[in-house]
């Protein structure tokens, strides 16, 4: 098999992190916001198969 191509998802490749994420929790009397930070690898693995007519590019993901 060739090399596989991952197309647009090759920029997900990697650590992602995000600090900009807002919990929004409703309360009775009022809105409650509390912000969060969000660490998310994305590994490649190897191409899957569909029936041996395609390669199928596969990330790997661990959301927080």
């Amino acid at each position: 098999m060739s090399e596989v191509n991952y197309g647009p998802l090759l920029g997900l490749i990697g650590v992602r992190n995000d600090d900009k994420g807002i919990g929004i929790t409703p309360e009775p009397e009022a809105t409650e916001e509390s912000s969060y930070f969000e660490t998310i690898p994305y590994t490649a693995i190897t191409a899957a198969t569909n029936a041996n007519l395609q390669a199928l590019p596969v990330l790997h993901y661990t959301g927080g």
